[in-house]
């Protein structure tokens, strides 16, 4: 037996743990630097219309690269509401 060649299970592992890696590497690099990624992806995207595939090219395309409190993106999910006021606790009456 050959040492190049896979055993059935490996091959099967390799197809279903690298697809959820890329995947999860790629939701933490848009968490984590969403201007980037957006334009990474922009990049991709104007490549691929240049190969003529302007239809791949156009879903491709990021939206805006802006990010940051008050951008809207919701890429941090930090962006909280105003704040309320305190909590004011009431004396029950009981010692």
């Amino acid at each position: 037996m050959s040492t190049s060649a896979l055993a059935p299970e490996a091959l099967l592992q390799w197809l279903i743990v690298t697809p959820l890696l890329l995947w999860s590497v790629w939701r933490v690099a848009k968490q984590f630097a969403p201007s980037a990624m957006a334009n990474g992806q922009n990049r991709l995207a104007q490549h691929v219309v240049q190969h003529g595939y302007a239809r791949l090219g156009s879903w491709l395309q990021s939206g805006s690269t802006e990010a940051g409190c008050g951008s809207g993106c919701a890429s941090c999910n930090s962006c909280a509401p105003e704040p309320s006021a305190p909590v004011r606790w009431r004396d029950s009456g009981r010692s």
